[in-house]
């Protein structure tokens, strides 16, 4: 169908109105001439439908002999198209550039994609891959595959275990594989037994592997033995062996913070954007930044496609905030940024932790300024300590 249409657009197509008359006849001596009409539509008083430019004159006869007036509402396809521009010289320049340029920019690689990894970035990937002669704006033909791979794992040294480079027209994908190192037989580990790592009240203990040497309910201190790794038989011998569990507990968790009274912030003064274009790797700033303040930069990349197809053309704005040097926080800020730090370091502490209660309590010291929060909490506990063995000459 688009193979059609296509066809049609190049010959060139006029859509045409068929009025008064007998249209029926119309119709039935386009047949009988041997004459294609597509897309006709009957409206309350007329008829359109579309027929090959070329074709378009012999209508005059036929709506001669059947009475009809026929009216051309629109002329489509490239041949109209080159008949309104055939002074415009300019375009077709432009147009014949266009198609030269992209014959000569398909022979060269227009972007590369990563896939596969999970423990390297794409930049790191992507680095190795440049050394390795895959990056945009290169020679596809001078690109050997295989011998790319080799390269790209030969460069990273051993962090990858299996690399494969994939060129698709002018796109690139380099799938890799994370090296993984043989683990050792894990059927057996050293005895261990599990101890408090803090003091606390034992919530719940679910034994894994080894013997529950404290129930739950109990109360433990840091080093108390919780899940012991050896297990005796009904013999008397022993089993020693690594011991495994799950130890929630109730624990007081305190957490203290002291600041400065004279803090400290950056002003916010002004920022600039420059953009720049990049083809092939390339790119070509559009401006510049000057001065030597202290700023913050991020960037925004604008990838173009074509279709779904990436091109090799990009547009990268760069944004620099510039601040003013460090000013002496006011009252009103100096509490504010108190409490953004503390915020943030309670986050980390209790991230993992479930608060049942929570006291909070804010007190100055000369220049000093504390924040406490006395919290009671349920944790998990247990840390492995390694069962010693004492050994005896016989």
């Amino acid at each position: 169908m688009f193979f059609l249409r296509l066809y049609r657009w190049i010959l060139g197509y006029i859509t045409f109105c068929v009025t008064d008359g007998f249209t029926e006849r119309f119709f039935n001596l386009c047949t009988q001439k041997g004459i294609v009409l597509n897309h006709v539509s009957i409206n309350d008083k007329s008829v359109t439908a579309d027929i090959r430019a070329g074709e378009y004159r012999r209508l005059r006869e036929i709506a001669r002999l059947s009475g009809c007036k026929i009216c051309c509402k629109e002329k489509r396809g490239f041949v109209f198209f080159l008949r309104r521009n055939e002074k415009r010289v300019g375009l077709a320049v432009g147009a014949a550039f266009f198609v030269v340029f992209m014959c000569i920019a398909s022979l060269f690689i227009w972007n590369v994609e990563t896939a596969g990894s999970e423990t390297l970035s794409r930049q790191t990937i992507l680095a190795a891959a440049g050394q390795a002669g895959v990056y945009p704006g290169a020679l596809r033909r001078n690109i050997d595959q295989l011998q790319a791979a080799e390269n790209i794992i030969t460069t990273l040294n051993g962090k990858l275990s299996w690399v494969s480079v994939n060129i698709k027209g002018s796109h690139a994908v380099i799938e890799v594989r994370d090296y993984v190192a043989r683990r050792e037989d894990e059927t057996y580990c050293d005895p261990c037994n599990i101890i408090a790592d803090f003091d606390g009240v034992l919530l719940s203990v679910e034994v894994h592997n080894g013997t529950k040497a404290c129930p739950e309910g109990s109360g433990v201190k840091k080093g108390d033995l919780i899940i012991s790794g050896i297990f005796e038989n009904r013999d008397t011998s022993c089993i020693f062996m690594e011991a495994r569990g799950i130890i929630t507990a109730i624990h007081e968790n305190d957490l203290t913070i002291e600041k400065n009274m004279k803090q400290h912030y950056k002003s916010f003064q002004s920022k600039k954007t420059v953009k720049k274009i990049g083809l092939f790797g390339l790119s070509i700033p559009l401006g510049f930044f000057s001065g030597e303040k202290e700023y913050e930069q991020y960037e925004k990349k604008f990838s173009l496609y074509f279709g779904q197809t990436k091109l090799p053309f990009y547009i990268c704005e760069t944004t620099r905030a510039y601040y003013n040097e460090d000013c002496v926080s006011d009252a009103d800020k100096k509490y504010t940024l108190f409490f953004d730090d503390y915020t943030d370091t309670e986050y980390e502490k209790y991230k993992n932790t479930r608060i049942l209660e929570k006291k909070l309590s804010v007190r100055e010291d000369g220049q000093k300024f504390f924040i406490s929060n006395e919290a009671n909490c349920i944790d998990f506990m247990g840390i492995k300590q390694k069962i010693e063995f004492d050994q005896q000459d016989s």
